[in-house]
This record gives C-alpha cells, sequence and structure tokens, in this order.
C-alpha cells in the first residue's frame, strides 16, 4: 500500500536515535528545506511541558567524512535557544519518577524514559514513552501501597502526558502524577504491534470477519491505513469503530470502498 502522510500521524523522538526529518512536517522552514530528505540524529531533546514545545540538537550527514550538528525548532513557536528559555531536557533512558497523593516530596520510582512523541502536523509534543520497571512488586508490602498499580503493567511502555513534567531531578525525571494515574495510561505499541491488533480486533467481529480477506491494512506512525472492500456501508462503519478501540490509533485513513457505491 502507498502510504502518504497523515495528518494525524505520531514521530517517536528519542535522543541517541535517527528518524527522518520529513516526517515531522511541521519543522519550519529553512530547517525543513534544508533538511528534506536527510537522516538526523537527535543528540539532545528540550521540551516545554506547559505549551508542549519541542526543541532538538540534531546530527547529519553533509559530505562523506563530514557532520554538522544544529539546533532545530520542531514547530514555529519552539525555542531556537532552549538552554536560555528553561526546557526541560530529555535524556536517553532516564529515570522516572512520580510523586505521592499526600506528600509531593515522595519519589516513587516508574522506569525509565523511552522517548517523546509529536504530532507530525503541529511539532507539538502528545506523550511522553515510560518503560515501567519490571519489578515493582518488590517495592510493595501491602495491596495498599501506592506502587501497586503499578504492578500489572509492569515492562509494559506507557505514554504519559508531557503536562505532568515536574522537573528534572539530580535522580531523573519527576511527574506531577501518582502511581495509579501513570498506570492508567494508554500503552504505546509499535507500528506492527498496533498492526496486530487491528487485525485480531476485526477477526473477532462476527459481522467483518467473513469479510477479512477482501480488506488491507497497514499502519504507520499510528495512522491506520484501510483499504479494501465491503458489501456494505453499515460494516465500514464498524471496522473503523473496532479500528479506534486499538491503543495506539492515532488516526485512520479510509480507503475502503463499499460494493454498490
Amino acid at each position: 500500500m502507498d502510504l502518504q502522510m497523515s495528518e494525524h500521524a505520531r514521530v517517536l523522538l528519542q535522543p541517541g536515535k535517527v528518524i527522518k526529518a520529513d516526517r515531522v512536517t511541521a519543522i519550519p522552514a529553512p530547517y525543513h528545506d534544508r533538511l528534506s530528505g536527510v537522516n538526523i540524529e537527535i543528540t539532545h531533546l528540550w521540551l516545554w511541558p506547559q505549551s508542549a514545545q519541542v526543541t532538538a540538537t540534531v546530527r547529519y550527514q553533509t559530505g562523506l567524512f563530514s557532520k554538522k550538528e544544529e539546533v532545530v525548532p520542531f514547530s514555529a513557536g519552539a525555542p531556537r535557544e532552549p538552554a536560555k528559555a528553561n526546557g526541560v531536557e530529555l535524556r536517553a533512558r532516564m529515570a522516572v519518577f512520580c510523586t505521592d497523593e499526600h506528600h509531593q516530596q515522595t519519589r516513587y520510582r516508574v522506569g525509565q524514559l523511552e522517548g517523546l512523541t509529536i504530532a507530525a502536523r503541529t511539532g507539538l509534543a502528545n506523550g511522553l514513552v515510560v518503560r515501567v520497571r519490571a519489578h515493582p512488586e518488590a517495592d510493595v508490602t501491602r495491596p495498599t501501597d501506592p506502587q501497586a498499580a503499578l504492578v500489572p503493567v509492569a515492562g509494559r511502555r506507557l505514554v504519559a502526558s508531557q503536562a505532568w513534567v515536574r522537573a528534572v531531578e539530580p535522580e531523573g525525571l519527576v511527574l506531577s502524577a501518582f502511581p495509579a494515574q501513570v498506570a492508567s495510561s494508554v500503552e504505546y505499541l509499535d507500528d506492527w504491534q498496533v498492526r496486530e491488533r487491528i487485525w485480531a480486533i476485526l477477526n473477532d467481529n462476527p459481522a467483518i470477519q467473513p469479510y477479512v480477506t477482501w480488506l488491507s491494512l497497514d499502519v504507520k506512525d499510528g495512522v491506520a491505513y484501510l483499504g479494501g472492500r465491503l458489501p456494505e456501508a453499515r460494516l465500514r462503519n464498524s471496522a473503523k469503530q473496532d479500528i479506534w478501540h486499538v491503543p495506539g490509533v492515532v488516526g485512520i485513513e479510509d480507503a475502503l470502498r463499499v460494493e454498490g457505491d
């Protein structure tokens, strides 16, 4: 399936990782023109939690043996000099903590930061990807302990609100959220995992299942690209409703044909 960039697409930014600059359509000119078609490595990443603005220092190849590093705002309003604008610097695999409902100075270890998601069309942050630590039960002595909420989601990647970012302390990133709030966040899934779950939910729908082989599906940057055909319009609506129930779906590009239309 030939996939065009959707206005709903999300992009995962990770310090130390490489992305294609064209995936973020919101990067303002002349940065976007200069970086068109270029793979950029994110070396530093800054977030302004309340405005959701994001700026990064990126490194990219300019010649066979040469590279350039520069600061790139991911939206028109993002600061060009993050060090002077009190941005929160997000580091690869930094520890993530949350607070206590009654004692704001108490810290609970949630896990580690895996990255920041932004909307490709706006360049604004829409979530922190946090991997919950593997064994939170080690710090749980009774069912009422705050960290007990993390046990069912141990090891999973969750999308926490970027607005929860409170500060960076020597131990790591602190969120103004309680363990139960973090645990209730949506799970972050890679595109292939989203695709598998969509196929599973469509196969579980008794009205859609007989026609599953008539459908085509791909997922890119959280957007489900749905194609093929169905015999009735009501089945088309049913399929789309099912897809919206899959965690990680941020948009649907519907190219389905209904027989008789």
